[in-house]
């Protein structure tokens, strides 16, 4: 919903009420469960693509940066107030190094057993998981979908920069390769950051 918003129907990026709207959601979405992250940098990356020019960029952060924090601060603070009158944490039992709770571990990476291993670990973990899908939480079946996601977007992105080298770029193309770069920055976010296949 927040990408279609901020689209134009001739692939452009729209204007700056349509945009908050989508910052709104998406920040709505960080808001109600913080394991969303992935999915609103590949929204914000999406709009700077998109964005021609240093300013319409700027403004397009600007946007999406305070549409963005209203809505998840609306939703955020209250469980975090809560939080922290209970635990002395505002984000328990995560950053327990920063805010010290007694009730909670001394250091907190429930998912570093999943995270792939540095640059090429990244890359090829879409391969991976894929066929081994116990490495991302799942027991029941190995789902192709994410691996074949991945592999397209990095096709996409081949194809647009040969059309572009060879000046035969095709209308639509920007919206296209901001749509492929905003996954592969959301998926690369998510295997990161969680590596679980429930947050996906």
């Amino acid at each position: 919903g927040a990408l279609a918003l901020s689209v134009r129907e001739d692939g452009s990026l729209a204007g700056w009420k349509r945009l908050a709207v989508a910052s709104l959601i998406m920040g709505a979405v960080l808001g109600m469960k913080g394991t969303n992250l992935p999915y609103t940098l590949a929204f914000a990356s999406f709009v700077l693509i998109l964005a021609e020019g240093h300013r319409a960029r700027l403004n397009a952060a600007l946007i999406c940066a305070a549409g963005g924090f209203v809505s998840a601060a609306l939703l955020t603070v209250p469980y975090a107030w809560i939080l922290w009158t209970e635990f002395a944490n505002p984000v328990f039992p995560m950053a327990n190094g920063l805010f010290d709770s007694p009730l909670g571990p001394d250091a907190y990476d429930a998912y570093a057993r999943r995270k792939p291993d540095g640059l090429l670990g990244l890359l090829v973990f879409p391969f991976v998981f894929t066929f081994n899908s116990e490495i991302i939480g799942s027991t029941d079946l190995d789902d192709v979908r994410l691996l074949l996601g991945y592999v397209s977007a990095i096709a996409l992105l081949g194809l647009l920069a040969r059309n572009r080298l060879n000046k035969s770029a095709r209308p639509g193309a920007r919206v296209v390769f901001a749509l492929a770069a905003a996954f592969l920055i959301g998926l690369f976010a998510w295997m990161q950051a969680f590596s679980v296949l429930r947050y996906y």
